[in-house]
């Protein structure tokens, strides 16, 4: 079956949700390297039985934690993290690009793309009509 990391164990429930409802009641520096810190460890504990996207998350992580330790307050951190996450997004996006980019993706039969796709499309930002139609049947064909 599939391995995440979610809170699987009553542990978990002790450990990561208090921090968690901490972070959201009082929404400080401290409190939320304490929050980062656990997530990492967990992370870190669970390797490497982790998906893709965890990792991602604790390089993100990791750079609050940086910029935490640094210090500053509570804005000079805000600014740090949101300057380290431009590079750490350009390159997620650009590498999740080309990770998508496998011959199952340009197969319409099996691609989440075509699904993906047509969802957008059917949503208000596009309207309807034949033009539409003759769209979403060529997706789905």
């Amino acid at each position: 079956g599939a391995m995440d990391n979610r809170m699987l164990s009553i542990h978990d429930c002790w450990i990561r949700l208090p921090i968690v409802i901490l972070a959201l009641v009082y929404p400080n520096t401290s409190v939320l390297l304490i929050a980062h810190a656990i997530n990492v460890a967990s992370w870190a504990y669970w390797m490497p039985a982790v998906w893709d996207y965890m990792c991602w998350c604790a390089i993100t992580e990791v750079a609050f934690i940086a910029a935490a330790i640094v210090g500053g307050g509570d804005t000079v951190v805000g600014d740090s993290v949101v300057a380290m996450m431009r590079p750490i997004l350009l390159i997620l996006y650009t590498s999740a690009a080309f990770w998508k980019l496998t011959t199952g993706w340009f197969d319409p039969y099996v691609s989440c793309a075509t699904v993906l796709m047509s969802e957008l499309v059917s949503t208000p930002i596009f309207p309807a009509g034949p033009a539409m139609d003759q769209v979403l049947s060529f997706m789905l064909r």
